[in-house]
């Protein structure tokens, strides 16, 4: 959530799963954050369950430990990425097995900042 008190910029920034624990208008911040510190045409990698907001909640660990899992649309994330000024979006669906009986998928996008110059 401080990623825009960092004074270094990256080629490349990976949010490997962290979306599923942010707000939709939290992760409108990050993208603009990890925007502002990327060098030009790097890279941005995003990872989260597609899913209606709406339907965010309280999950249970196998530990019985309790955190709020937030669910992301791909349309609504691919418009603040576009807003942002990110290109050459690439979408990724990974099949991810929970347990035996259970499979969730997860998404992953990788966007580049590019800038004309």
């Amino acid at each position: 959530r401080d990623i825009s008190q960092f004074n270094s910029t990256y080629d490349a920034i990976v949010c490997g799963f962290c979306l599923p624990y942010i707000s939709v208008s939290d992760s409108e911040k990050l993208l603009a954050d990890c925007y502002q510190l990327l060098n030009n045409k790097g890279l941005l990698y995003i990872s989260f369950v597609e899913g209606d907001p709406n339907m965010s909640g309280f999950k249970t660990g196998s530990s019985g430990d309790r955190i709020y899992f937030y669910f992301h649309e791909l349309n609504v994330l691919q418009q603040q990425l576009t807003q942002n000024k990110y290109s050459e979006q690439t979408v990724y669906k990974v099949a991810y097995k929970r347990s035996e009986s259970e499979t969730e998928v997860h998404t992953i996008v990788i966007a580049r900042k590019y800038i004309t110059q």
